[in-house]
């Protein structure tokens, strides 16, 4: 019992402490691996427990080897040293200890939990979802739907195993070729270092360019927009008028210019009445 190889082969202790960790082991007072708990380390409860087993034991050894140390005679055995009316106050002693325990009403809990703790937990947040209360569930299902629903689900999977079957007797599929199998994995692998390298340089990209704008506080936006869209309407029909007052200035220079023109050429060519007199 004393031997080094029946401590964990992956523990570094000497071998005091290994002996010691063998013999609290085989007593039942720790596991054959807890070696925090032989070098102090593990928390102040498992201690404290561990201390009380040990000294409980010690003084059970020592009473029964002892017949006058009636004190320490463990309750719940009836030893023929002590009075039958002092076992009956230790026994009493030990139920009220025994109830006065806070987990003793979760060995009379009439609740029990059938699935595991993932599972209630989905279950219970999809009550939640659909607007049961805490520890409410919905009504459970008809039993004619379900078996209508079994049924219905039996006869899917048998024309899903006659058309598996009408497949398999009428087409003959191509056998696999190792050498293409083996070209296409290459090639997958190809493309996905690819992709990783892509990832891995979107993520720098990321990371040094684009999220210090992405945690930028957004812009608090005020109740003027509808003013700004009808002034800036107003503005555009505006700069449109003006644009047809400039079109407008600009027809009437020309033409004056031109009707100035045609006036001066006219009195160069039409003679004067001194020269008709001449």
């Amino acid at each position: 019992m004393m031997e080094n190889s029946y401590a964990a082969s992956d523990t570094r202790m000497d071998s005091r402490l290994q002996r010691l960790l063998v013999i609290a082991s085989s007593l039942g007072l720790c596991k054959m691996d807890d070696i925090d708990l032989i070098r102090g380390a593990a928390s102040s409860s498992r201690q404290n427990a561990f201390w009380d087993q040990l000294l409980d034991i010690v003084c059970i050894n020592d009473a029964s080897e002892d017949h006058r140390k009636h004190q320490l005679a463990s309750p719940g055995m009836i030893s023929e040293t002590m009075p039958l009316q002092e076992q009956l106050h230790h026994d009493s002693n030990l139920m009220d200890s025994i109830a006065k325990m806070d987990s003793l009403s979760a060995m009379f809990e009439t609740k029990m939990n059938i699935l595991p703790p993932d599972l209630m937990r989905m279950i219970n947040n999809t009550a939640k979802a659909d607007g049961f209360a805490d520890g409410e569930r919905p009504l459970p299902p008809d039993l004619k739907k379900l078996q209508a629903v079994a049924a219905q689900l039996a006869m899917d999977l048998s024309a899903a195993n006659t058309q598996l079957l009408h497949l398999t007797q009428n087409y003959n599929y191509q056998k696999d070729d190792d050498q293409v199998v083996s070209t296409v994995s290459e090639t997958m692998k190809l493309i996905l270092s690819e992709l990783a390298q892509l990832i891995t340089s979107f993520s720098y990209s990321f990371e040094n360019e684009m999220r210090q704008w992405c945690n930028k506080a957004p812009p608090k936006l005020t109740q003027l927009g509808p003013t700004f869209k009808d002034v800036h309407s107003s503005l555009q029909q505006f700069s449109v008028i003006l644009q047809g007052l400039a079109t407008v200035r600009s027809s009437f220079t020309n033409l004056r210019s031109l009707s100035t023109s045609h006036a001066t050429a006219m009195q160069d060519i039409t003679p004067s009445m001194d020269e008709f007199g001449k």
